[in-house]
């Protein structure tokens, strides 16, 4: 297994430069995404991290999660979460739920992003879908001269043991419009856009809406 960065080690950094990056909107996506969830619904965070999505979670749903990363799964257990480590990709790590969350995961997944969604549009009835995307400006721009750097990759950056330097620089360079578009061939029905971030709602009822007819939302 390759090295992982210095974020992907230490679990209290990853949630620091989360924070960092991704500033109020990360308070915003996780209120957007407890609120598509609602109440009493048993929830299942695929690829959980440090599991702090379980707060924003409604008191009366029954929070799981599940990664594979060692460090980030005993940190969230070592808070009181329901978390078990195991690959993500392996259908026999999951339970039925009303809801499965794919939150920043997708682009640690990669090629296999379509298999994760199947296995939980199988297990669930509702599975929601947050991923950053590319944006324009000056500031954002500086920002992908480190997002290309293999050295900021490795030592700070999305090096989480198991992707390659290429694979996430192909995905982080995924505009706006690249990543609604790969969210609806995915099966999303609404997409709501907060800050650098896309979430995608799919209804797991065997019906898939045509991408045209998708309502997209921006949130300033």
């Amino acid at each position: 297994m390759a090295k992982k960065s210095l974020m992907y080690n230490h679990p209290k950094v990853y949630d620091l430069i989360l924070k960092f990056l991704h500033g109020n909107s990360l308070k915003e996506r996780y209120e957007i995404i407890s609120r598509e969830i609602g109440s009493n619904k048993k929830v299942i965070d695929v690829g959980c991290g440090t599991g702090k999505f379980a707060q924003f979670l409604d008191k009366t749903c029954e929070y799981n999660g599940i990664d594979l990363n060692e460090k980030f799964a005993e940190h969230a257990k070592n808070k009181g979460l329901n978390i078990k480590t195991g690959n993500l990709l392996d259908e026999k790590n999951y339970s039925q739920c009303d809801v499965t969350l794919i939150c920043d995961v997708l682009h640690h997944v990669i090629p296999n992003d379509k298999k994760l969604i199947e296995i939980c549009m199988n297990i669930s009835k509702k599975t929601i879908i947050c991923e950053p995307f590319t944006e324009d400006g000056f500031f954002n721009k500086c920002g992908g001269i480190f997002q290309n750097s293999r050295l900021f990759h490795n030592l700070l950056g999305e090096a989480d043991g198991v992707n390659t330097f290429e694979d996430m620089k192909e995905w982080l360079a995924h505009d706006r419009d690249d990543v609604i578009m790969l969210l609806e061939s995915y099966g999303a029905k609404r997409t709501i856009i907060v800050g650098g971030d896309i979430i995608g709602i799919i209804e797991n009822n065997g019906i898939q809406q045509k991408s045209g007819n998708n309502k997209n939302v921006i949130l300033q």
